[in-house]
């Protein structure tokens, strides 16, 4: 079974154990997915998940929201989950240089700025059946802009954090 496929397969509709395939937690949650979805046959887990309803799916995410708030009683702490699997990004920063970064960066931002000019700024005409295309890359680079400030100036996390009472907190 790829447990990297699994766990992107997972990440839209049931992120607590998406999260935990990515980490050290990963036969924990490919354990309990079989348990509670498979009869405990793990190797039938993945094409249980590529075949699932829509029902199905609503059914893991309650699952999956019902198994975070049982591992949050047991203690298990989110946040420094989701700050370990980012210590490999910085982990190459500090070997490689910004380098890498600065690059990917560059060309995200540039492309994006490209598209988003030939889309909207009327100057150029673009044919019918590109111009879902050019939308659907415009909706992707989007999606990329928001990683590319996260990796410069951090994450939100702490800032939702600093704004909700502190009873509120859920070690996430």
């Amino acid at each position: 079974m790829n447990i990297k496929k699994l766990g992107k397969s997972l990440l839209g509709f049931a992120p607590t154990v998406a999260t935990m395939l990515g980490g050290p937690m990963a036969g924990q949650a490919v354990a309990a997915l079989a348990n509670q979805f498979t009869g405990g046959d793990e190797d039938a887990l993945a094409g249980f998940i590529a075949g699932a309803s829509p029902e199905t799916m609503a059914k893991i995410k309650q699952w999956d929201h019902e198994y975070r708030l049982e591992l949050t009683k047991a203690g298990v702490e989110f946040e420094r989950m989701a700050v370990d699997n980012t210590k490999s990004a910085r982990a190459m920063a500090t070997a490689k240089g910004l380098l890498p970064q600065l690059l990917l960066s560059v060309i995200v931002l540039t492309a994006f700025g490209i598209v988003l000019y030939l889309v909207f700024s009327g100057k150029t005409s673009i044919q019918e059946g590109v111009r879902d295309m050019a939308l659907l890359l415009l909706g992707v680079l989007t999606g990329e802009v928001p990683r590319v400030m996260q990796f410069w100036l951090g994450s939100s996390t702490g800032s939702k954090r600093k704004v909700s009472p502190p009873e509120d907190y859920d070690n996430g």
